[in-house]
This record gives structure tokens, sequence and C-alpha cells, in this order.
């Protein structure tokens, strides 16, 4: 497994260092392949180089009010709501809360977007997103299962990444064997 995870980890940093030219054409690729590697690092402990990659993304990349706008992908006859991206944060968080509590709150006070409950009804989603993700899946991380790019009306391209919750990890797997 860890050898897998390196090599997985070796090829898709290849992937973003030569092949993506870090253009704004290139930039939601390398980010779908940055978004894969925070779990990786997750997976093989490296808590540090996880956090890396988030800050690569920037926190521009992270969808603030909840999930994102009403595309649903299908593949092989499965539709796939779009997601919060902010569920790349919530693994670590889910993570470190049993592990390492003091680098859980270093990581909520820097995506403090993520972890704010709105109350309010422009940000319902937010809020709904937020309990789903840390309180009826606290036990389970969650990978991209599906991803893909859009150009945004009279905009840039931007990235969805899309994950069934049937398939999630549950957390007991990450923590048994980092």
């Amino acid at each position: 497994r860890e050898g897998l995870l390196e090599e997985y980890t070796h090829w898709n940093m290849q992937m973003i260092d030569k092949c993506f030219y870090h253009t704004p054409r290139d930039l939601p690729y390398a980010n779908i392949r940055r978004s894969y590697q925070t779990i990786i690092h997750l997976m093989d402990g490296d808590i540090e180089a996880g956090r890396e990659q988030f800050r690569k993304m920037g926190d521009h990349i992270f969808d603030h009010d909840g999930r994102a706008s009403k595309i649903h992908m299908s593949q092989k006859g499965k539709v796939y709501p779009p997601v919060s991206r902010l569920f790349l944060i919530y693994n670590y968080d889910k993570v470190l809360g049993k592990t390492d509590p003091g680098l859980r709150d270093a990581i909520r006070k820097e995506y403090p977007f993520a972890f704010h409950v709105f109350s309010d009804e422009t940000h319902d989603l937010h809020d709904r997103f937020l309990k789903d993700q840390l309180v009826t899946h606290s036990e389970t991380i969650f990978y991209p299962e599906y991803e893909r790019v859009y150009r945004l009306p009279g905009g840039r391209k931007e990235f969805y990444l899309y994950y069934d919750e049937d398939q999630g990890i549950p957390l007991r797997e990450i923590l048994s064997s980092g």
C-alpha cells in the first residue's frame, strides 16, 4: 500500500509539474490533480504535504456557499450531483480531530469560512453541507470519484468535483494504516 501511494504521488506530481504549464487554461486540471493529492497525503500520513496542496490550489477554488452550481454529471448511468470542494478540508478536519487536535485547530483557523455556520437563508446549502460532512458523515472521508472542467459563462474555466456517498472510506481504515 505504501509503495502504491508513493508511486501515485510521484506520477501525479509529474503530471502537475510537467504536463500543466500553469496557464489559466491548465490551472483547473492541475487543481483537480492537487485535490486527489490531498487525499493521498491524508492516507499516507503526510499532513503538511497535503496542506501545501491546499495552499497551491488557493482559497478562491473552495465553494464558500456550500454546493457548486446545479450542474449534474452522469457517468455509466449514475447521476452525480456536484458538491462543495470543502469536503477536502473536512476530510482533514475529521482525521486530525482523532489524531492531532492542535493541527486541526490550525486548519480551522486557516479556513474559517469552511466551518462557519451562517444560520441564514442565503447560506443554507453551506450550513447543510457542513452538518452533513461533520455530523452525519463524521466517521467517513471522501475522495473525488469524478471531476469535470467547465468554462463559466463569460469567465474562466472552473472545475467541479463529485463523490459518491456510498463509496467513502471509513475513518478507522485511515487511522489503522497511517
